[in-house]
């Protein structure tokens, strides 16, 4: 491994919790059945909000016909607001230190409702000037144009980068294409782990 020069972070259960559940919850579908049987559109839509081929509009729509109209866009859409809940205790702190040393890059499967919640409430944003967003670039992690897109991007060898995400599929996306991918599952474990590589100071 060359010393790092790049430091690329996931947004959800990394810098921010996520709740998917609180979508249905907080509409008050709570039976069970019902939310097995409404689970794979919902997933689909949203895979394709954030892979940019539905605009807010659009997607809020198709939200709608799926729970058969019985909410109206307002409350669809603070349902979806829903999901995104608080900072990461610490993740701040790894950041801006990081910052003072590293380039530093966010790269996220996200949408635009979810990242304009973040850019207000999540304080670490402030310190990741590069953005790698699923909807603007229309592809999503683990696939490996995006990663592609990554290394474009940084213009840095795969090998000085650092990639840190909550799921086991895009760090093994991240070090297939050759950048040091870490498992994030706490602020504490990532902070260890990224001591521990050769060559990069925190």
């Amino acid at each position: 491994m060359r010393k790092v020069k790049a430091i690329a972070f996931d947004l959800g259960n990394v810098l921010v919790r996520i709740h998917p559940e609180r979508f249905l919850t907080s509409l008050g579908i709570v039976d069970r059945d019902r939310q097995l049987r409404l689970r794979d559109a919902l997933i689909e839509t949203v895979r394709t909000y954030e892979r940019g081929g539905l605009a807010t509009y659009d997607c809020l729509q198709t939200l709608g016909a799926i729970l058969e109209y019985e909410f109206d866009r307002d409350a669809i859409r603070r349902a979806f607001s829903s999901i995104l809940g608080d900072p990461i205790p610490g993740m701040d702190r790894i950041v801006e230190v990081a910052s003072l040393n590293y380039t530093l890059a966010l790269v996220s499967n996200t949408n635009p409702i979810h990242m304009a919640l973040a850019e207000a409430n999540v304080p670490a944003l402030g310190s990741l000037p590069i953005r790698f967003l699923s909807y603007e670039m229309r592809s999503l992690k683990p696939e490996p144009e995006y990663y592609e897109r990554v290394l474009r991007g940084l213009a840095f060898n795969p090998d000085e980068i650092v990639f840190i995400d909550d799921r086991l599929e895009n760090v093994e996306g991240a070090n297939a294409a050759g950048m040091t991918g870490i498992l994030f599952q706490s602020p504490d474990s990532c902070l260890e782990t990224l001591r521990a590589l050769p060559h990069l100071k925190l």
